[in-house]
């Protein structure tokens, strides 16, 4: 039985040069460097953590034949190798220290969001490294806590206290007092349907779940009705978005899902993702119009059909 991994790689073009990275910039600690022939296992690793160690890999003999290898150092130069994620207490603080080490390739400066924040970087190689706040995972695995307590949990927590307090026909939108106080956070957003919940009740929230059903019945049946494969796929794409949007938003806010941040379509806020949807809804109307048109004849056949009527009604033919 597995115990537990011991081990990591992350491969790059040169080895010394990604040591002086992750050490002296990213302020890992230098790990094991054993040299066998060619082969050299030279591995990072978290200070303070000794169980999981980051193995620089470098293409080439003997794991790789040089063809192997070139193909492995090309995809290395377009970050398409893999990618690293670390945790830390102080994001922001973190950020201001790489870049006094002369840290520059961010692919996203800290970003404060309302379950913490992150940030990503690139190593010289292109790897990607995501550097995020314990809160973060938390907030994925929060879902597992069934009490509640954990203050990851909280805005699902209070998500489902609003759509209980709404019982069977809401308390509208005056006597919401979950959702007007501010107690749930992103009510506008991802957690719409906790304030549809409190104001409408179980009714409104019913309702707006047929009318899901309605739209997500009529993208499957643009599916079944495309004139081609293209247009097919294309209908399935649309219903797969919504059907994954639906699910993940509505069992997040149910305490079902990870808070994932996953709109609820033509009800989160966002000039973007009312867009997105309404371009959707014009893409199946057009698959459906097209795939419900029987094809017309050539226009030779027209001429022709159009011939014999004029000789029949001039001969009685």
């Amino acid at each position: 039985m597995i115990t537990m991994l011991s081990a990591t790689a992350v491969k790059v073009l040169d080895q010394d040069e990604a040591l002086d990275f992750y050490v002296n910039k990213l302020g890992l600690v230098k790990g094991q460097d054993i040299k066998q022939g060619q082969f050299r296992w030279l591995t990072v690793r978290v200070p303070g953590d000794a169980s999981t160690e980051i193995f620089l890999e470098e293409p080439g003999p003997p794991v790789h034949d040089e063809a192997t290898a070139e193909q492995l150092r090309e995809l290395i130069t377009k970050g398409a190798m893999g990618s690293l994620v670390f945790t830390t207490d102080d994001c922001r603080g973190l950020y201001e220290q790489l870049k006094a080490r002369g840290v520059a390739d961010f692919t996203q400066e800290p970003i404060d969001h309302f379950y913490g924040t992150d940030m990503g970087i690139r190593d010289p190689f292109g790897n990607g490294i995501r550097i995020l706040q314990p809160y973060q995972q938390q907030r994925i695995t929060a879902v597992l806590d069934t009490s509640g307590t954990s203050q990851a949990a909280y805005q699902s927590q209070q998500a489902k206290i609003a759509i209980g307090s709404g019982g069977l026909s809401g308390k509208g939108e005056n006597g919401a007092t979950v959702a007007k106080a501010g107690f749930l956070p992103e009510r506008h957003t991802d957690f719409i349907f906790a304030v549809v919940g409190e104001q409408r009740g179980f009714v409104g929230a019913a309702f707006l779940l047929c009318l899901y059903v309605l739209i997500v019945w009529r993208a499957a049946r643009a599916i079944t009705l495309a004139a081609t494969l293209y247009e097919s796929l294309v209908a399935a794409g649309i219903f797969g978005m919504w059907i994954v949007q639906i699910f993940v938003n509505v069992g997040m806010t149910l305490g079902i899902m990870p808070t994932t941040g996953i709109p609820l379509p033509f009800m989160t806020y966002g000039g973007s993702n009312t867009i997105t949807n309404l371009v959707a809804c014009g893409l199946l109307i057009a698959i459906q119009v097209r795939g419900g048109v029987p094809e017309a004849p050539p226009l030779a056949d027209h001429a022709v059909v159009r011939s014999r009527t004029r000789w029949s009604a001039a001969t009685g033919d």
